[in-house]
């Protein structure tokens, strides 16, 4: 990874460029203006702004199809890498995901968690979702965890998406278990805990 600190756009564009370096892949074809003026305006099906990092993704795989063919042909990204646009409530996330069984164990996440949730792709006994609360210093919000396996737990893994996706597209390093950033992300995470999970990491 490059010695300056990336987040949002400037992060995702790093790893889609370091990705293209890897598989041989051109350059990115120039997007028509109209094009380009519609993902500026993209939001969330609730009106939400999206994440830089979202958006940037969004432009990448307009400019390079081929690379977004690689992507999901790749086992790291095979259940593909785009957050649904329609916002869930929690709850309703969990009952969809997993029944309403398990929704009624993550009460207490739930009293904390009362923003909107994007769903990410992957997942069998835990899901990922962008959580909509409060954005971070550069416009981000939390790649957020629901694990039912064992002890049901919810708790943060990314603080934005544009962590999350340099994470699967072999920028940023693998973590080693939930929540686990390289050190130089350290801080943004614990922004993200303050912001949104009344400064915990972990709501059991």
């Amino acid at each position: 990874m490059a010695d300056q600190l990336l987040r949002g756009e400037a992060l995702v564009r790093a790893a889609v460029e370091h990705s293209c370096q890897q598989l041989g892949i051109g350059p990115p074809s120039p997007l028509p203006a109209p094009r380009r003026s519609k993902l500026a305006a993209l939001r969330f099906a609730n009106g939400q702004p999206i994440p830089p990092s979202v958006r940037a993704l969004l432009t990448c795989a307009a400019e390079r199809p081929s690379l977004m063919q690689r992507y999901t042909e790749d086992r790291a990204l095979e259940d593909g890498f785009l957050p649904s646009l329609e916002p869930l409530g929690f709850l309703d996330l969990i009952e969809a995901e997993f029944g309403s069984r398990h929704a009624r164990t993550f009460q207490v996440a739930a009293a904390v968690l009362t923003g909107n949730c994007f769903l990410l792709p992957g997942g069998s006994e835990s899901r990922r979702f962008i959580y909509v609360g409060t954005a971070d210093a550069v416009g981000e919000y939390p790649v957020v965890y629901a694990d039912i396996d064992d002890t049901p737990v919810v708790g943060l893994e990314s603080p934005g998406f544009d962590i999350w996706f340099a994470t699967r597209a072999g920028y940023v390093r693998t973590p080693k278990h939930y929540g686990d950033v390289p050190d130089e992300y350290r801080a943004s995470l614990a922004e993200q805990a303050t912001l949104n999970f009344g400064g915990r990491t972990i709501i059991y």
